[in-house]
């Protein structure tokens, strides 16, 4: 495939792309709802990193992260890739054991209830 078969290809891409939906990643991540607002923000980020302005948008992609290629206006092509924030596994795991261990009191507690009903006798489970 010639160079300028593959350039149709990506202008043919950017005709039909302004018009799709935000990705679950977009939002997610930009938290942000419309493909205006996304195009917009994507726009005042390159102005502020690269003093340029994009022109076009030549693809959108991304599962995990969301990475957009442009056109600027002093004609080059730029990537931006917008990254997860790490996860804090330390946090995470901790925020779970407080879970179980609250799970853990309040199956105590019903269970205390239900002996102070029956006046003590436990009702075998199977």
């Amino acid at each position: 495939m010639s160079d300028d078969r593959a350039g149709d290809t990506t202008l043919e891409r950017t005709k039909l792309m302004p018009d799709e939906a935000p990705t679950g990643t977009e939002k997610a991540l930009l938290g942000l709802l419309s493909r205006p607002e996304i195009d917009a923000w994507v726009a005042r980020v390159f102005q502020e990193l690269t003093g340029t302005t994009p022109v076009r948008t030549l693809f959108r992609a991304g599962r995990i992260d969301a990475v957009y290629g442009v056109e600027s206006d002093d004609g080059r092509r730029l990537v931006l890739k917008v990254r997860r924030p790490p996860v804090d596994l330390v946090a995470r795991r901790t925020v779970a054991d407080a879970q179980q261990a609250l799970a853990g009191l309040v199956r105590r507690r019903l269970s205390d209830r239900h002996d102070s009903r029956t006046g003590g006798r436990r009702r075998l489970s199977r």
